[in-house]
């Protein structure tokens, strides 16, 4: 009876034991934080706490939208893109439209804004290329009004970029069958993002002319975007007194802000794949010295460091995939 009774205590235990050992392998993969830290790591677009202060990296793209497409003089649709027959196998055309980019939405100073578009015919090949003017708005961003204002958004995009893009009017000869203009623009981290107009004709004989319809394929394709917020922790600092205090990423000064009462540093970091042409404080290339962060606030300093891999799948973010 005494050997049973102590099988059953010592299985018993075995259980607790294994029990214990899945909490604290489940809460290491989730990369639970002691509230008590100082300084967390924290990816919004997955809503998780990244494990061992290491997350993936990213390749953001530009993010294209073409305007509406109107069959009609530009001059009564200015905030359209319109397409007017002027002949029987000849259309004028002024394409306009909007850039967005993640990637510049988190660097200061405009560091990071694209500034221009490349226009090209899938037929003749490149056409021109097209300065960008900023655009004060900050509606209408291609993933919707999640990323327009809410919390995520202010924390993500704290320098929220658009460029609009207004090509002019132009001719061009139509032919039957499928013809495309593209618009494409490239980012600081060299990643390219394109939206094509598409133009199919096909031939009214009676008419002596062409039939057109259009439309506007956006490949809203944000690439393998990962932005990690730093929180910091700190009872002391309120909302009169954060502009007092700082944090130091990789020995550069960077101010504190308060989003939905969290205290966290005033712009997201991010590990990419090129090196941007001067120094930013909270981008670095992955693959480049320096490839992660150090980062200290008083006497507490934390390391975060990128995963690179050619076989890492991207990360399906929940709050993305949502707003498409």
């Amino acid at each position: 009876m005494v050997a049973a009774s102590d099988s059953r205590v010592k299985f018993i235990a075995w259980i607790v034991f294994g029990v214990a050992c899945y909490f604290v392998i489940a809460n290491a993969e989730v990369g639970l934080n002691d509230e008590g830290d100082p300084i967390a790591f924290f990816a919004p677009l997955e809503e998780y706490y990244p494990a061992f202060d290491e997350a993936s990296f990213s390749v953001p793209k530009p993010l294209i939208k073409i305007h509406p497409v109107v069959f009609g003089n530009p001059d009564e649709h200015p905030n359209h893109t319109t397409i007017q027959q002027v002949g029987p196998a000849e259309i004028r055309i002024r394409i306009r439209g909007v850039v967005f980019d993640f990637l510049a939405d988190m660097v200061a100073d405009n560091r990071a804004d694209i500034e221009q578009v490349r226009i090209y015919s899938h037929a003749s090949g490149p056409m021109a290329t097209v300065p960008l003017q900023s655009v004060d708005t900050l509606t209408g961003h291609p993933f919707g009004e999640f990323f327009d204002d809410s919390p995520v958004a202010e924390a993500i995009r704290p320098y929220p970029f658009a460029g609009q893009f207004d090509f002019g009017e132009f001719t061009l000869p139509i032919n039957i069958g499928y013809n495309a203009i593209s618009v494409e623009a490239m980012n600081l981290n060299k990643s390219t993002g394109t939206a094509t107009l598409s133009i199919t004709a096909t031939i009214d004989r009676q008419a002596g002319r062409y039939d057109l319809t259009a439309e506007v394929s956006e490949n809203v394709d944000e690439g393998l975007y990962n932005p990690i917020l730093v929180y910091i922790n700190d009872p002391e600092v309120t909302i009169e007194n954060y502009t007092k205090k700082h944090v130091r990423i990789n020995g550069h000064k960077i101010g504190l802000r308060f989003v939905e009462g969290q205290l966290q540093l005033d712009r997201p970091i991010i590990g990419i794949t090129h090196s941007p042409p001067a120094p930013i404080p909270n981008v670095v290339n992955v693959v480049g010295d320096p490839s992660g962060f150090q980062i200290e606030y008083g006497d507490r300093v934390a390391e975060f460091s990128w995963s690179y891999t050619a076989k890492t799948p991207p990360v399906e973010s929940p709050i993305l995939a949502g707003s498409q």
